[in-house]
C-alpha cells in the first residue's frame, strides 16, 4: 500500500509541471475550436462532428465531458490524461506480476513494481500524456492492457467465458479509441502462444484450439476500426493526399525504431515534432534492418529460459506494426507511438537483469542494492520528465525547442509563428512564417498565417495579397477569406470586401454551419457584417447574429450585434452589451455604447449590468 501511494506521488510530481501547460497544436483546432464538444447528447455529435482531423469516438467524448464540466481550463484535461496514465501503470503492474507468478519467477513482484514505475515516470511518455490531444493514445493503451488482463484472468478462473467476453468488449472499446488498437488481438495471441500454458509457458495445441473462438472474436473487432475509418474516410489525409508509398515508408521505419529504442534507454534529444527524412540510401536502410534483427535475436537468446521475454520482443514489434511497418502514415515519426511499446521495454530491463542474476545464483543478495539503484534511476527519469513537461507551459518555448531540434520542419516554424502572433509579437511571427514558406512555398495555411501577421503589422495591401495566394492554393479556408476581407476594409474598399464576403459564404456554405463548422466562421461573418454595415446593407445584422450564434463566448460578436440593432431594439442591445461586458469586463467600447443607450432614453427599461 505504501509503495503504491509513493508511486502515485512520484508520478504526479513528475507530471505536475504539465498541468501549467496550455493547449497546443491540434488541441487548438480539435478541442478549443470544436463547438461539437459543447454537448453530450446525442453522443455521436461530439464523437464524430466538429474539427477537421479523424475523430476517435471515445476520447472525443471524454473531451466533451471535460468541456461541459470544466470549460476550457487546460488543467482539467491534463488531470484526466494523467489519471488514465496511472491506471495504465496499475494494469501493467498486475499483468506483469500475474504473468511472472504463473511462470514461477520469485522476483515477480519486484520486476512488476520497478518496471511499471520506470514506465510511469519515463520522459518518452510525455508526448502521449501531456499533449492533451494524444489522450487517444493513452486510452487505446488502457483498453489494450485491459483486454490482455481479462484474457490472463480467464486462464485461472472456473468462469473463463465471462472474462473472455470482457476481453472482446474491451478490445472493441480500444478500437473506438485509435486505429493502433488493431494490434490487440495479435498481442493476446502472442501471449497465448508464449505464456498461455498452465505453468506460465507456451500453451499446448489442444488448449490453443479450445481458445480459438476467442481469438477469432478478437480479430473480428477489427471490423469496428474499419467501420470508424470508412465513416470518416474524408478526414484521413492518408487517403486523399498520401505523403509516402508503403515500400518507402516501411524501409524508413527501422531507423525510426532504432531512435525510439535509443530514447527509451537514453531520453535525451526528444522533439515534439521531428521532421524525419525519408530513407533513400540502401546501405543505411540495410544497416537499420540488420541492427533491429540483431537486437531482437540477442534479447531472445538472453531471455530464452523465460517465454515472457520472447513475448516482450514480439509484442513490442506487434504494437509498433500499425504505425511503423508498411502501412503509410503521413508522418514518419512520432514519440507518442512509443507510449505502450515503451512499457514492454521498461518491464524487459528488470526482467532480463533478474534472469541473468538468477543464473548466477546471486539474485537474493543483490535485491536491495539493485532496488536502491533502481530508485535512483527512477528519480533521475522523474526529474527529466518534470523538465520535459515544463515545456508545455509555453507554446513559444515548446515550438522554439522543436525548431532548434528540427530546423527544416516547415510545420514547426509555422506553429511557432502562430504562437508569436497570439503573444502579440507580429515581427517575430513574420520571420518564422517566412522561414516556413522558404522550406515549403506552397503551404496554403502558411500563406494564410502570413496574411494575419501582415494585417497585424498594418501592411494591408500585402495582407490582402497573401490571403489571395492562400485562397488560390486552398479555396476552402474561411480564415484566409476573413483576413482578406479585413484587409480590404482597412484599405477603404468596403464594397469589394462585401462582394468577396458574399462569394466566400457561397463557396464555404458547408463549413459555416452545422456540427462541422470551421473555427474561423465567426471571424468571417464578423468581417462580412462590418462590410455590409459600411455599405448600408441591412444584412449586416444577420451576419453579426450568425457570429454570435457561432461563438457565444465572443464579447466582440455581442458588441457588433448590439451596435447594429440598438437603434431599433435598445433593450436587446443593452442585453447584448451586458453579455459582452460579462465576457470581457474591460471592453471599453461596449461600456461606452451601453452608456450612450442608457442616456439616450430610448430603452423602455435599462438593463442592469451584472457585477
Amino acid at each position: 500500500m505504501a509503495a503504491g501511494i509513493a508511486t502515485v506521488v512520484l508520478v504526479a510530481w513528475a507530471h505536475m509541471p504539465g498541468f501549467r501547460g496550455t493547449f497546443v497544436y491540434d488541441d487548438l483546432q480539435e478541442i478549443v475550436g470544436n463547438s461539437a464538444l459543447e454537448t453530450l447528447w446525442p453522443p455521436w455529435v461530439p464523437m464524430f462532428a466538429g474539427g477537421r482531423l479523424p475523430h476517435r469516438p471515445l476520447p472525443y467524448f471524454t473531451f466533451a465531458l471535460n468541456r461541459v464540466f470544466g470549460g476550457l481550463e487546460p488543467w482539467g484535461y491534463h488531470a484526466v490524461n494523467l489519471a488514465v496514465h496511472v491506471c495504465n501503470g496499475a494494469l501493467l503492474w498486475w499483468i506483469t506480476q500475474r504473468t511472472l507468478t504463473r511462470a514461477g519467477v520469485a522476483a515477480a513482484g519486484w520486476v512488476a513494481w520497478l518496471g511499471g514505475l520506470l514506465w510511469l515516470v519515463h520522459p518518452l511518455s510525455t508526448q502521449a500524456v501531456t499533449y492533451i490531444y494524444q489522450r487517444m493514445e493513452v486510452m487505446a493503451a488502457t483498453f489494450m492492457l485491459a483486454t490482455l488482463a481479462c484474457f490472463i484472468r480467464s486462464l485461472d478462473t472456473s468462469y473463463p467465458r465471462r472474462w473472455q467476453l470482457a476481453a472482446v468488449l474491451t478490445s472493441v472499446c480500444g478500437c473506438l479509441c485509435k486505429e493502433t488498437a488493431v494490434a490487440t488481438p495479435l498481442v493476446v495471441l502472442l501471449y497465448d502462444l508464449c505464456c498461455g500454458g498452465a505453468d506460465g509457458g507456451p500453451a499446448d495445441r489442444r488448449t490453443l484450439w479450445q481458445r480459438m473462438p476467442l481469438h477469432v472474436c478478437l480479430f473480428a473487432t477489427w471490423g469496428v476500426t474499419i467501420a470508424v475509418v470508412l465513416v470518416q474516410r474524408a478526414r484521413f489525409s492518408e487517403f486523399s493526399q498520401p505523403n509516402f508509398g508503403p515500400v518507402e515508408y516501411a524501409l524508413t521505419q527501422p531507423l525510426v525504431i532504432l531512435r525510439y529504442l535509443r530514447l527509451a534507454i537514453w531520453p535525451s534529444g526528444q522533439c515534439f515534432d521531428l521532421d524525419w527524412p525519408l530513407a533513400t540510401d540502401r546501405l543505411t536502410i540495410g544497416g537499420g534492418i540488420v541492427a533491429l534483427v540483431v537486437i531482437a535475436t540477442l534479447i531472445i537468446i538472453i531471455s530464452r529460459p523465460r517465454s515472457a521475454g520472447v513475448f516482450l520482443v514480439f509484442a513490442f514489434l506487434a504494437l509498433l506494426a500499425p504505425t511503423s511497418s508498411f502501412i503509410p502514415v503521413n508522418y514518419l515519426y512520432g514519440e507518442h507511438r512509443m507510449y505502450l511499446p515503451s512499457a514492454l521495454l521498461a518491464i524487459g530491463m528488470p526482467l532480463g537483469l533478474v534472469t541473468w542474476l538468477g543464473r548466477q545464483g546471486v539474485w537474493t543478495s543483490s535485491r536491495w542494492p539493485l532496488t536502491v539503484v533502481g530508485l535512483g534511476l527512477v528519480t533521475m527519469l522523474a526529474v527529466r520528465t518534470a523538465d520535459r513537461n515544463a515545456l508545455y507551459a509555453s507554446r513559444i518555448r515548446l515550438w522554439e525547442e522543436t525548431v532548434a531540434m528540427s530546423p527544416r520542419n516547415p510545420t514547426a516554424h509555422l506553429m511557432l509563428a502562430g504562437a508569436y502572433l497570439d503573444a502579440g509579437r507580429p515581427d517575430a511571427a513574420l520571420e518564422a512564417v517566412d522561414r516556413s514558406l522558404t522550406l515549403a512555398p506552397e503551404q496554403a495555411f502558411a500563406h494564410a498565417r502570413r496574411a494575419e501577421t501582415l494585417f497585424d503589422l498594418g501592411r494591408n495591401g500585402e495582407a490582402a495579397a497573401a490571403s489571395h495566394r492562400a485562397i488560390a492554393l486552398q479555396p476552402r479556408l474561411p480564415g484566409a477569406y476573413a483576413t482578406f476581407l479585413a484587409a480590404l476594409l482597412r484599405s477603404g474598399a468596403a464594397s469589394d470586401a462585401a462582394t468577396a464576403g458574399e462569394q466566400a459564404v457561397d463557396t464555404l456554405a458547408d463549413l459555416l454551419e452545422g456540427p462541422n463548422v470551421d473555427p474561423n466562421a465567426e471571424k468571417l461573418f464578423t468581417t462580412l457584417g462590418v462590410a455590409w454595415a459600411m455599405t448600408g446593407d441591412p444584412r449586416a445584422e444577420q451576419a453579426f447574429a450568425r457570429a454570435v450564434a457561432l461563438n457565444p463566448r465572443s464579447a466582440q460578436a455581442h458588441y457588433n450585434l448590439a451596435r447594429a440593432i440598438w437603434q431599433r431594439d435598445p433593450v436587446r442591445g443593452l442585453r447584448l452589451l451586458d453579455d459582452a461586458l460579462t465576457l470581457d469586463p474591460q471592453y471599453v467600447a461596449a461600456e461606452q455604447l451601453r452608456q450612450e443607450i442608457v442616456h439616450s432614453g430610448k430603452a423602455v427599461r435599462p438593463a442592469h449590468r451584472p457585477p
